[in-house]
């Protein structure tokens, strides 16, 4: 009975939607950066090397320098405009534009997903 009323709470839903739309974008998103989407998982044999061979995959591409310089110079520029971005993220079209942005990315990933590398 609690647990129903709390599913009926808007903010408890859109909590739980925002939940798994970046869960499943984020899935996406690995599978693509990973190269996942190309591989057979019957082909390497057994279920733990294949864990083992993704884990090496992350392994390898997040220790890419040009990954973290670039993620730290974005960080730096972010911090350097801080105050301008806030006045941004104060516009209605900037909340309307975060507000519909699931929309938009599941657009972007099944676009993305059609026109990829087969």
């Amino acid at each position: 009975k609690t647990f129903d009323r709390l599913l009926e709470d808007d903010d408890v839903y859109d909590l739980v939607r925002f939940a798994a739309s970046f869960a499943g974008l984020s899935c996406l998103v690995l599978t693509t950066f990973l190269g996942l989407n190309n591989s057979d998982p019957l082909a390497v044999g057994a279920p733990l090397r294949a864990a083992r061979q993704t884990l090496m995959t992350l392994l390898k591409a997040l220790s890419a320098p040009r990954l973290w310089l670039s993620a730290l110079l974005l960080a730096t520029w972010g911090y350097s405009q801080w105050s301008s971005l806030a006045k941004l993220v104060k516009k209605s079209a900037v909340v309307e534009v975060v507000r519909l942005s699931p929309c938009l990315w599941r657009s972007i990933a099944a676009v993305g997903s059609a026109l990829g590398q087969p």
